[in-house]
């Protein structure tokens, strides 16, 4: 999320900002679609023919529903928000926490959804003040399903989409031009579990001046050399245990193995500096 409301701030826009909400947990799920079904069951000839279909093949996105009567009927009910279970409850408030943390403004939105059963927890979108009633600029959530759906293990994920045409939309209201591309530069690499974090919030500082890239989990000196070259850096800084003790982080330079240890100061020089 942070990095959906980050892109679109370097697209020039100002206006932007997260709605979010929670589908919750399979069982969440299922018991609001059941809620739902009692709910509205017994007025469903007040309801649209989409939503009376959806109302038999999902109950959850009769929510997304445009028409006037179908939302005076959904007024009237709980939103998935509102009964989530515990665990879920947790989540949620502990996402709320990073996005404080980091400075991305969201908006508590109790009433989205998403249609598709893979989704667990997280759901949100980006809108944005200015191009209509349709402000949506994309979306997303956790798709801690979906892996497993296709065959594959079952793994956490998470994932998100834009409308390149709304995108642009939004920046012609603006009045802001493409930005150029840039090359990279950085990447970071995190040799034990405190440093993922460490690495995480380095990244979040320096990506104002300029491409900054890190491992989302703790790699093998040589392992995450090789995913910086894979991604076309041009140096990458490493941080273990020594490097924690010694306040720096150990830069090497990708084309000529140069390697020296370096604090966040120098690796905010490096990124300033012309290509």
């Amino acid at each position: 999320m942070q990095l959906a409301y980050q892109v679109l701030l370097e697209c020039g826009l100002t206006r932007h900002v997260i709605k979010l909400g929670s589908v919750g947990d399979p069982e969440d799920r299922a018991a609001y679609n059941a809620y739902l079904r009692e709910a509205l069951e017994p007025r469903r000839a007040e309801l649209s023919a989409v939503s009376v279909e959806r109302l038999r093949l999902n109950p959850m996105r009769v929510l997304d529903s445009k028409d006037e009567g179908d939302q005076r009927l959904i007024a009237e009910l709980d939103k998935p928000l509102d009964r989530l279970g515990e665990a879920s409850r947790a989540h949620f408030e502990q996402v709320r926490r990073y996005l404080d943390d980091w400075g991305v403004p969201y908006e508590v939105d109790p009433a989205i959804v998403r249609g598709l059963d893979y989704y667990r927890r997280t759901a949100f979108e980006v809108h944005y003040e200015g191009i209509g009633a349709q402000s949506a600029l994309g979306g997303g959530g956790r798709y801690d399903g979906l892996l497993k759906l296709l065959g594959g293990p079952d793994l956490p994920a998470m994932g998100w989409a834009l409308g390149v045409e709304r995108v642009l939309d939004a920046m012609a209201e603006e009045g802001v031009a493409p930005p150029p591309p840039r090359e990279a530069r950085l990447y970071l690499v995190p040799l034990d579990d405190e440093a993922v974090a460490e690495a995480a919030a380095l990244a979040l500082r320096l990506r104002a001046s300029g491409r900054v890239e890190f491992a989302y989990q703790r790699r093998a000196p040589g392992k995450g050399l090789a995913d910086a070259d894979r991604r076309g850096a041009t140096h990458a800084a490493l941080r273990g245990e020594s490097e924690r003790a010694r306040g720096v982080w150990e830069l090497k330079d990708l084309a000529t193995g140069e390697q020296r240890p370096v604090s966040e100061d120098d690796l905010l020089a490096l990124l300033e500096s012309p290509a």
